[in-house]
């Protein structure tokens, strides 16, 4: 993994950085995106335990993954079900609601009263009378 000029992107869309992230910490979320995570050394040590290779026999979009334990005991996994996969394993309205907070929470711009009245008014887009009203709820 290599940090570029645009250090969460390259993060973002690195799969040995989210890999080990996933790994460490039990998830991806907006925080493991930030200066601090991206450039923690516990992150940068694991990456180098992180071997990617082709498995065509792997269908496009999904992945197996082989852990190698210390005890030299190898588990694999394989990916089919990709959760948020439109077609085939799509979000559930839980899944995108509690999306919607983790990344709330994690700006720390709104209050949660505009983030409340904001997700009113997009649960019921067809309601609201112009987008323009929606304008005021993003910011501070």
């Amino acid at each position: 993994f290599k940090i570029g000029p645009f250090p969460h992107g390259n993060a973002a869309f690195n799969y040995e950085y989210v890999i080990a992230t996933a790994f460490l910490f039990g998830s991806v979320k907006p925080e493991h995106m930030t200066d601090k995570a991206i450039h923690n050394p516990q992150v940068a040590e694991f990456i180098k335990k992180i071997k990617i290779t082709r498995a065509d026999d792997v269908e496009f979009e999904k992945a197996r993954m082989t852990v190698t334990t210390k005890d030299g005991r190898k588990l694999t996994e394989n990916a089919t079900k990709i959760k948020g996969e439109p077609k085939e394993n799509p979000m559930t309205h839980d899944d995108i609601i509690a999306k919607y907070w983790v990344n709330v929470d994690f700006s720390g711009k709104i209050s949660k009263k505009k983030a409340t009245e904001l997700l009113d008014k997009l649960l019921n887009l067809e309601k609201v009378e112009s987008i323009r009203k929606l304008i005021p709820l993003l910011v501070a």
